[in-house]
């Protein structure tokens, strides 16, 4: 007997799901270019008719990681997490000493996935470029809702210019991932984080 239509629909999102998280996982690891699509099914026991069913190129599988699974990053990494903040300052200083300041040196290594495709696949082809780019504006726009809310909660300057705030601080975040790369010292990332900490709390009302 067919399967109905609805378990059919559930398959197919879970055989989805299932390839772009083995893809997130060998990507954020070895780079794009760096693995195969044989790499990606060896994590999941799938096949190869499976994989080019949902996704015909491995161009079309990076970019639906970009609008699907980096999408999804961002916002339960940042843009969800600081809608439970009054001050989104104090959010965003706790976020990023939680996701870069209490990394592992092997998972500083990796560096930021998004940052890593920027780096990668932006000269290499113009799609992912624009679809990379789009989530970066997502995620700014997030940061400068933050803002703005906490500006309405009187806790930041009604004069801060929330959307140049909210490009510092995801540019702040992308640079302080590549830079740690190549300086790994813990009394590093404290010296930055102090300086980012400091401009930060110029954004705010004094108590």
């Amino acid at each position: 007997m067919p399967k109905p239509a609805a378990a059919k629909t559930r398959d197919l999102a879970r055989t989805r799901s299932e390839i772009l998280d083995a893809a997130f996982m060998e990507i954020y690891a070895n780079g794009f270019q760096g693995v195969s699509v044989d790499k990606i099914l060896a994590r999941t026991g799938l096949t190869k008719g499976a994989f080019f069913h949902q996704f015909p190129t491995k161009l079309d599988l990076g970019y639906a990681l970009v609008d699907e699974v980096l999408r999804d990053l961002i916002s339960s990494r940042w843009i969800e997490p600081l809608r439970s903040y009054d001050n989104p300052v104090k959010g965003i200083l706790a976020l990023m000493n939680i996701f870069i300041g209490k990394s592992t040196p092997a998972q500083m290594q990796c560096g930021c996935p998004l940052n890593n495709l920027v780096q990668e696949m932006t000269n290499v082809d113009a799609v992912f470029a624009e679809k990379l780019s789009a989530q970066i504006d997502f995620w700014v726009a997030g940061i400068e809702e933050a803002l703005k809310r906490g500006i309405k909660s009187g806790h930041l300057k009604t004069t801060l210019k929330t959307k140049e705030a909210a490009l510092y601080i995801v540019m702040f975040h992308e640079g302080l991932y590549g830079f740690l790369k190549a300086q790994p010292d813990p009394k590093v990332y404290k010296s930055l984080y102090s300086v980012f900490r400091q401009q930060l709390e110029t954004y705010c009302v004094s108590d």
